[in-house]
């Protein structure tokens, strides 16, 4: 017997045991204290039973001491360990079948079996107890006569009644069925009252629900020991099953599997994708540093409810994952309102012996993607019509222009009244047919030249005078606000007229006459030489799911209006990237929408060529 202050009050250091050639403890150092539950986890042959067998007194260690009220011994007998109130529970029970379940809970009580209590005061007295709890048992009835969890409940709380100062509840909390959650409460007040308890354990949810601290067992030693609260769920079942297959030869330290923890979590919350690890009531367990970005109102990891209230689809979607056994996913989901992120998301079930223990949700944000990949369709779209446009100019223009001759030869001749209205008619087809070839051949135009550059707030200026002829001026309000500057852009004065006017008379159709456009002009802080001009207005916005899609030859948003063929903001589009620059549109959400266009910036004149 060894006094060491410093010694655990339960528990073991550097113990080692073999069966035959086989070791089984392998340096084993474990500490249970009083008032606190500790769980011993870890597969078949890990060590657990050996340990708790050690501590009971019926195992004798090759070397190595045990810890017993604070002292260390070189080992214990079975009842030097009762008389340091070490009490163990096993599979298969010891009980008595011949026996009555009274005479079974008082078995050991050395008083009663010398006769020096009378058996009516000694069922007085478990009766009272029972009652405390609410338990009902068939005191007078053979334990060969009931059920095998009556067999390991009545051994626990035949163990309970003679309160032990430690009890060893060995592989057997998984096997008392109901019992469970009449034993656990009592067994807890014992705790509270000073009583320590160690539950040896495969199952990692047995232990995260009963346990205050966990140590992972695996080949006879400790690789992992914590606080309950503090572990991550993912990390123990890994720890404890399969993620260390890898790790050959001799077995690494403590201090090498919390560093394996700290590199796959840092690995976990460095991914560009969202994780969430989930148990089976959607709660949240583990959460990366891009899930909380991503939902900066959600769950944080410590239990909280899957953040799904910003898309109702994603929590109905997570949801029904979590209730099947595959895989599931689900892609191109909008999250956070019109303006969030496009994700993909993916839910994979995490099991433990064949049963699911949890999800693992993994949101990806593929708006860039998305939004590359809807350019490179836009673009093969254009370049699809631009082979048209060239064919249709050519093939087109020639009918057009003998059309056109003997319409102006009929225009000479004196006709009739009803043949004068015909020839007006076909005259404006004509032209609308005209406009609509020339817009596929502007469209179809390549960039030629360098430009000095048009300042682009001097040129809103003349249009929004020009456009104010068409519309009332108390009715329909202009501005335009420059920041820094003055700015010149690198484009044609003519093509980009073309641009403001297409977009500012869509934005007056869609006001109806009544309402803003605001402009607003100044540098790309995205981009070095490029200028950015947002166009606003307070109409209705762009009934489509996705606004881009205006920008998609005849595509329009205008009913009843015969002389829109969907091509004004296809051909913007055209000017806008055949600079090298950008346009996307999107609803505001207070209502309207907008347009922002992103152009290059003329270079700074040369001093020396100017002088």
């Amino acid at each position: 017997m060894i006094s060491d202050a410093a010694s655990p009050w339960y528990g073991a250091r550097g113990l080692f045991f073999s069966h035959g050639d086989y070791p089984v403890l392998r340096g084993m150092d474990f500490s249970a204290s009083p008032g606190r539950i500790h769980a011993l986890v870890g597969m078949h042959n890990a060590g657990k039973s050996t340990l708790c067998s050690a501590l009971a007194g019926l195992l004798v260690p090759a070397s190595g001491r045990i810890a017993a009220a604070g002292t260390l011994y070189p080992s214990l007998t079975p009842k030097k360990a009762r008389e340091l109130g070490i009490a163990r529970v096993a599979n298969p029970p010891m009980v008595f079948p011949r026996l009555t379940v009274l005479e079974n809970l008082v078995a050991g009580r050395r008083p009663w079996w010398l006769g020096l209590f009378p058996r009516r005061n000694c069922e007085k007295t478990i009766r009272d107890w029972l009652d405390r709890y609410g338990v009902d048992l068939p005191l007078h009835r053979q334990m060969r006569d009931l059920p095998r969890d009556y067999w390991l409940a009545s051994d626990v709380l035949s163990h309970l009644f003679r309160e032990p100062r430690l009890l060893i509840l060995d592989e057997v909390m998984d096997e008392v069925g109901d019992w469970r959650r009449i034993v656990m409460p009592m067994i807890r007040e014992r705790v509270d009252g000073g009583m320590a308890v160690v539950v040896a354990t495969q199952k990692i949810e047995d232990a995260i629900s009963v346990a205050d601290d966990i140590t992972v067992m695996r080949q006879g030693r400790a690789i992992l020991t914590g606080r309950t609260g503090g572990m991550e769920r993912l990390n123990l079942i890994r720890l404890c099953y399969d993620q260390l297959d890898s790790l050959d030869g001799e077995f690494a330290s403590q201090e090498s599997f919390r560093e394996l923890m700290r590199y796959t979590r840092a690995m976990l919350n460095d991914l560009p994708t969202a994780v969430f690890v989930l148990d089976n009531d959607l709660r949240a367990r583990f959460v990366n540093l891009r899930g909380r970005s991503l939902f900066p109102n959600g769950a944080d990891g410590g239990g909280e409810p899957f953040p799904g209230e910003a898309s109702r689809r994603l929590r109905l979607f997570v949801s029904e994952a979590a209730k099947s056994d595959d895989p599931a996913e689900l892609h191109g989901l909008r999250i956070g309102g019109v303006d969030g992120p496009l994700v993909d998301v993916r839910v994979q079930p995490i099991r433990e012996h064949g049963a699911r223990v949890g999800s693992m949700v993994v949101i990806e944000d593929v708006s860039v993607r998305e939004d590359l990949r809807r350019r490179l369709v836009m673009s093969e779209k254009l370049a699809s019509v631009g082979l048209l446009a060239a064919g249709v100019a050519h093939e087109v223009n020639n009918p057009l222009e003998i059309i056109g001759n003997y319409l102006n030869y009929l225009d000479e001749e004196p006709l009739g009244q009803d043949a004068r209205k015909a020839v007006d008619k076909m005259g404006v087809e004509v032209g609308r047919i005209q406009r609509l070839v020339n817009n596929l051949v502007a469209q179809s135009s390549a960039r030629s030249g360098e430009y000095p550059g048009v300042d682009p707030a001097e040129l809103l200026a003349e249009l929004f005078d020009l456009l104010k002829v068409h519309v009332s001026p108390a009715r329909v309000d202009f501005s335009c606000g420059a920041e820094g500057g003055p700015f010149r852009l690198a484009v044609d004065p003519n093509e980009l007229r073309q641009v403001f006017l297409n977009l500012l008379r869509n934005s007056i159709d869609a006001l109806a006459g009544d309402g803003a456009i605001e402009v607003a002009v100044g540098a790309d802080e995205s981009a070095d030489g490029m200028a950015r001009i947002v166009m606003a207005d307070t109409g209705p916005g762009i009934k489509l799911d996705n606004p881009n899609d205006v920008f998609l030859p005849f595509v329009t948003t205008k009913k009843g209006q015969g002389a829109h063929q969907g091509l004004g903001l296809y051909v913007v589009y055209g000017i806008v990237e055949k600079y090298g620059g950008t346009i996307a549109a999107r609803n505001i959400p207070k209502g309207g929408c907008e347009f922002t266009l992103r152009l290059p910036l003329a270079a700074e004149p040369d001093p020396a060529r100017v002088q």
